[in-house]
């Protein structure tokens, strides 16, 4: 855990800032396009103003899961607290997708009955180009952090930013269209903005639940076997368990060393096993058991190891071995020089 803690403290840093930067545009957003909604009676612009409603609830929670998913683990979350971070993204996946169905059920009634009456101005277009430049900002910083970090809840915010500029730019065409007399454009821009946003809430929502449910892709298992099986000095896997929190794997081996190897060996290979590990699979917290078959070369090896760390002890050469017992012959120091 010690190894992790400043990465941890570094990522609850960086996310934490731009949480806050996220909230801040979120804020100015809403208040404009509430305001502009109200004045031109567009629905395409009302599911702007709610969808930044909700991109200012939902970054308000991932602010607060990562403050709580940074924290380093204690005794009653030994693993620590990043699946806080999953839980976060996939209540924020829910609301997504509550609210394009809410969209897509204002807008059919806005077909079936044609109650459409828009007041467009030039400075509807100025406030969504405004609102598409703040949120490639927001997505490429936040796109950044999810990837560095493997983050849940900032892929769940990369997610909702990116709908938000698909969504702004087909509202800009249905609102220029609806300008050029095609006032049903508005509405059917709003319903397939909700449509895109329900298929990608739905890819991301399996990966969230998968993660939460402790599942691991077989490429990483894959990964992992693959370094294992370069290494010659071991003979057998006989469990490999990977659990993944937030963003750290934890992955816990038992494995079986072939025989005749001494303790300092063994904690050599240890080192040798948990460096490849770490170097092919980044962002790993790896616990490791060995053990060596019950063989004769294995007990002879251990009391050689005995012997010849007894102080006056220089080498052991000529012994054979007689089961149950074995004949050593050692050279000794010479203690009474002549």
């Amino acid at each position: 855990m010690d190894r992790n803690s400043g990465l941890i403290n570094s990522k609850g840093l960086y996310m934490k800032k731009i949480a806050m930067f996220s909230i801040l545009v979120s804020i100015f957003l809403v208040i404009i396009k509430v305001t502009v909604a109200y004045f031109t009676n567009s629905i395409g612009v009302f599911s702007e103003a709610l969808n930044n409603g909700l991109d200012l609830v939902t970054v308000i929670a991932t602010y607060m899961a990562i403050r709580i998913s940074t924290r380093p683990a204690d005794k009653d979350h030994t693993y620590g607290h990043g699946k806080y971070e999953n839980l976060s993204a996939f209540l924020e996946i829910v609301i997504i997708s509550a609210l394009s169905f809410f969209i897509i059920y204002k807008s059919i009634q806005r077909i079936i009955y044609k109650n459409i009456v828009l007041n467009l101005n030039w400075y509807v277009f100025l406030i969504l180009i405004i609102s598409i430049f703040l949120n490639i900002i927001r997505v490429f910083y936040v796109g950044r952090a999810a990837r560095k970090y493997n983050s849940f809840a900032f892929k769940a915010d990369f997610l909702n930013y990116s709908s938000d500029i698909l969504s702004s730019t087909i509202v800009i065409i249905g609102l220029l269209m609806a300008n050029a007399g095609i006032y049903i454009a508005d509405p059917v821009a709003s319903i397939i903005v909700s449509i895109i946003i329900l298929t990608f809430s739905l890819r991301l929502s399996i990966r969230i639940v998968g993660n939460l449910l402790d599942y691991i892709p077989k490429e990483v298992t894959d990964k992992v076997m693959g370094i294992l099986k370069e290494i010659p000095e071991i003979k057998s896997v006989d469990k490999l368990k990977i659990h993944e929190v937030g963003n750290i794997k934890f992955i816990n081996l038992e494995i079986c060393l072939k025989g005749n190897l001494y303790s300092s060996q063994v904690e050599n290979i240890k080192d040798k096993i948990k460096n490849k590990i770490s170097s092919g699979v980044p962002e790993s917290e790896i616990i490791l058991e060995t053990k060596s078959p019950t063989t004769e070369d294995n007990i002879e090896a251990y009391v050689k190891e005995i012997i010849l760390n007894q102080p006056y002890v220089k080498d052991i050469h000529n012994n054979n071995s007689r089961d149950p017992w074995w004949y050593f012959y050692t050279n000794i120091q010479d203690l009474f020089p002549l």
